[in-house]
């Protein structure tokens, strides 16, 4: 019998495989069209996104940044990074500051989603290595890298109300109310209120003294904080950096500037940051119940801030009572800086109240811990408003050549009834908050009572200094005793 078969022979075997190849060969184009049609598809909608999130001018830079450690490391970048962060904490216990830096962005570029990098690294150096150095210009330059590593984890991580929270702790708690915080609240006011020096020297020793200057400038320049860098006069347009105009202040009005020729508080900044984190709705790492008033918390101390700040001025001008003392030369610069600190106060104070009872309608269990805050509050503003008047009356005096003639007299005499009312609402404050109660004294409130002695002597030293002799030299010590606490 005969059986029929094919012969596979090598040539029907090449022919085999070649049909096979063609056919997956087209089986993979097909797909590569189809996930290309997809892209195309997909594409406007992620770089609309894309655009929402970063913006386009910082976007490639970022984008290289972010992607080409991941092109290049892959997997490895987890075990990098946790080799970097050993060799970053060796750095800092042998004191390696530049190296330690170089690491912590390291750090960042290899885990640039990851909050908590930021938020550790940012304050390792605000508090951890600020506090390895003496001097208060080092110490100072730290907690400005600290802030800005922050800004680097929200580029990264916009809108990320962690890292807001933390950016606004870091001008509330380390700048605005840390152990150095009475130096730290002036420099911070020194660099804006010198900004026109930035640019102005070539010299290399020039220039590494004003390193916190430009540090300072690329903070305050960021666009949520509506500032701008006032020119020198109308006559220098060009000359810029004499402090800045802020607007978005007011609610109701957010086109109206308020110019800063010398320096405004962190306070302000404080604010601004947790308005913005408050703005995402999202919880933090810190409850909500108790972010949520940090609004009229800083408000509340930016008018502290102010009262102390200007108080320490007004003691140095005027400290020397002998009749027809010299002006200071620039007597003019510090009147003006004065005033904008008591206008400051008037400003902030309503405004701080108005955001206390926006809290209070939220969460109205709080308004037994905001209660003694918003008394605060309201007697910083009298407090304010008699200083002001005042320090009115000690200008005319000084520009009167320290005689005091019937205009001078009826100027200072129109901070008297200031007074009165200041100390009532300091009175009024410990009464509510610091009662005596079964005849023990509230521990507490001597602090208070220190304010309220503070601005009797600025009564009576008033009186004494409108009943005094022509040509005496009159005790102006009753100007060092500070208005508000430390």
């Amino acid at each position: 019998m005969t059986q029929n078969s094919t012969r596979l022979t090598p040539q029907n075997a090449v022919t085999l495989g070649q049909s096979r190849a063609r056919r997956e060969q087209l089986i993979a184009l097909a797909v590569a069209a189809v996930l290309l049609g997809l892209i195309l598809l997909l594409q406007p909608i992620l770089t609309a996104r894309r655009a929402a999130i970063v913006p386009p001018t910082e976007a490639t830079a970022r984008q290289l940044a972010v992607e080409f450690p991941k092109l290049t490391l892959g997997g490895f970048r987890g075990f990098l990074a946790m080799y970097l962060w050993q060799e970053a904490e060796e750095d800092k216990n042998e004191r390696r500051w530049v190296e330690l830096e170089t690491k912590y962005n390291y750090i960042g570029q290899l885990e640039p989603y990851f909050v908590t990098v930021y938020v550790y690294n940012a304050w390792n150096e605000a508090y951890n290595l600020s506090a390895q150095w003496h001097g208060i210009d080092e110490k100072f330059k730290w907690v400005l890298d600290g802030l800005a590593h922050l800004y680097v984890g929200e580029g990264h991580n916009p809108d990320n109300p962690d890292l807001l929270l933390e950016e606004s702790q870091m001008y509330f708690l380390k700048l605005g109310t840390s152990f150095e915080r009475i130096d730290y609240r002036k420099m911070w006011r020194d660099r804006i209120r010198h900004q026109y020096l930035l640019g102005k020297t070539a010299d290399a020793s020039e220039t590494r003294a004003l390193e916190t200057h430009q540090r300072v400038r690329n903070i305050i320049m960021r666009p949520y904080f509506n500032a701008t860098l006032l020119p020198k006069d109308d006559q220098h347009p060009n000359e810029l950096g004499y402090g800045i105009s802020v607007t978005g202040l007011f609610p109701d009005k957010p086109h109206r500037a308020v110019e800063f020729r010398y320096g405004v508080s962190p306070f302000y900044f404080a604010f601004v940051e947790y308005q913005r984190m408050r703005a995402t709705g999202r919880p933090t790492t810190m409850g909500y119940q108790v972010v949520d008033a940090y609004g009229g918390m800083s408000l509340r101390l930016w008018c502290h801030d102010d009262l102390y700040y200007a108080n320490s001025v007004v003691a140095e001008i005027f400290a020397d009572g002998a009749p027809g003392a010299a002006m200071p030369r620039d007597f003019n610069d510090r009147v003006f800086e004065i005033r904008d600190c008591y206008r400051n106060v008037q400003m902030n104070a309503p405004h701080a109240l108005d955001e206390f009872e926006a809290h209070l309608q939220r969460f109205p269990t709080n308004r037994g811990i905001h209660r003694k805050h918003m008394l605060e509050t309201e007697f910083m503003a009298a407090i304010g408003a008699a200083e002001g008047k005042m320090f009115d009356g000690l200008v005319a005096w000084q520009v009167a050549k320290r005689e005091m003639t019937p205009a001078v007299q009826q100027e200072l005499e129109r901070s008297l009834p200031l007074y009165d009312k200041a100390i009532a609402s300091i009175t009024r404050y410990m009464d509510e908050i610091l009662p005596t109660r079964n005849g023990q004294v509230h521990p507490d409130r001597a602090d208070y009572e220190k304010l309220a002695t503070a601005m009797r002597a600025r009564s009576a030293g008033v009186r004494a200094l409108v009943a005094s002799e022509p040509g005496a030299t009159v005790d102006m010590k009753w100007l060092q005793l500070a208005p508000v606490e430390r």
